[in-house]
């Protein structure tokens, strides 16, 4: 899903006049994070030069560290694929190629939009992401913007956010060893706004996402399907909410590359239904797991005690791990 949910971008005429066809294509694309192709612009740094000496700096307080140093000296390169030429200038690439119609050139763009960014990462060992990217052909100009960037943010007011802090630090208190699922939830739910959060392209950790909100559903309803139907059921969960929203994020977990590699691309439609699926499934994770939380607070729920000691064939792993390591 992390490939097929890729950034989406469209060809944005600058101007009225259509090129002629044969002609050159020619793309110009900014990629960032610039430290790593010799130009300054990133914050934080990702890129120390080879041979050269780096300060860490460490933010005790965060918990964050940041690197300063001297860059690598800028990329000013030339290459040549088959019938494709390409030129590098630090964090700019133009890839000039002949094209005979614009399936051609929507062809290639797309593939750039999607391969360039990915095949850097895997070389450069630095996620690596396109900051601007614009063609032109036959004098006729373009960009190719990204659209569809799906955002989340929060409606509130100084009383209601008092009020949620103040609970807060409630649960912080009440909720003990007989709550751990709740806490262990509520952990997987952060980590799923965390990765929500991530800019650019926050639709490419859509995969990581939807995993998390499913391990927050499954530490407070462990097993099947059919078990977490007769739990959430059991305890008055509202059953629309659970056929309609939480029951298919699991089967979407598990038939797409959130758990497993997918080699099959998504058709414009089903990407489109996955997107809008997906993009309110926060929403309704937060609105079982509270509840959830509510329910426990007022002693109407109750949670079954999880074991301290981690079963045989994990210690096994651990052990095995541990002797890895050490060689």
């Amino acid at each position: 899903m992390t490939y097929f949910l890729a950034q989406s971008r469209r060809i944005q005429w600058l101007g009225e006049k259509l090129p002629n066809f044969p002609s050159e294509l020619e793309i110009i694309i900014d990629f960032a994070p610039e430290d790593s192709f010799g130009v300054r612009g990133s914050a934080p740094r990702t890129t120390i030069k080879l041979g050269t000496r780096a300060q860490i700096n460490l933010d005790a307080n965060e918990g964050v560290t940041f690197i300063e140093g001297e860059l690598i000296d800028e990329l000013s390169c030339e290459f040549q694929v088959n019938e494709l030429s390409g030129m590098w200038r630090g964090n700019v690439l133009t890839i000039i190629v002949l094209v005979s119609s614009m399936e051609d050139v929507r062809r290639i763009i797309l593939s750039a939009n999607h391969m360039l960014p990915a095949t850097l990462s895997f070389h450069l060992k630095i996620f690596v992401w396109i900051r601007k990217f614009g063609a032109q052909i036959d004098n006729c100009r373009f960009n190719v913007e990204a659209v569809d960037n799906r955002s989340h943010f929060m409606v509130a007011s100084t009383e209601i956010n008092q009020s949620y802090s103040i609970e807060a630090a409630q649960d912080w208190v009440s909720l003990g060893a007989h709550s751990r699922r709740l806490v262990v939830a509520m952990y997987y739910f952060r980590q799923a706004l965390r990765l929500e959060a991530i800019q650019p392209d926050t639709q490419s950790m859509t995969a990581e996402v939807v995993l998390n909100l499913c391990k927050a559903v499954e530490a407070i309803f462990p097993g099947s399907r059919d078990a977490i139907r007769q739990r959430a059921m059991k305890i008055g969960v509202n059953l629309e909410l659970l056929e309609k929203r939480i029951i298919p994020l699991l089967l979407i977990r598990n038939e797409f590359d959130v758990a497993h590699a997918a080699l099959t691309p998504l058709q414009t439609g089903q990407k489109v239904s996955l997107e809008e699926f997906t993009s309110s499934a926060t929403q309704h994770v937060h609105q079982l797991l509270s509840f959830v939380v509510k329910g426990e607070r007022d002693g109407m729920i109750k949670f079954p005690q999880i074991s301290e000691d981690l079963d045989k064939y994990k210690e096994r792993l651990l052990s095995r791990i541990a002797q890895y390591t050490a060689d």
